[in-house]
């Protein structure tokens, strides 16, 4: 379930998502990039974990959803 997000935490999200590129295909950029714009950034970041399961995601899309997502 999507959460209400601040303007500024979407943008910081949005500029993480970036250094993603190249291990990701088009479609899932936009596809993650689709759920933080909706807000649901705790998705998206459990997207990216599914996706990039060898990959250390330092600090994630956002430090604080962590907790919420384990």
């Amino acid at each position: 379930m999507a959460h209400e997000r601040s303007h500024s935490e979407v943008a910081a999200a949005l500029k993480r998502l970036g250094q993603y590129r190249g291990k990701l295909s088009s479609r899932q950029l936009k596809t993650i990039k689709g759920q933080i714009i909706a807000g649901d950034i705790c998705g998206a970041e459990k997207g990216l974990r599914r996706l990039l399961p060898a990959i250390y995601i330092e600090g994630g899309i956002s430090n604080e959803v962590h907790s919420k997502i384990e």
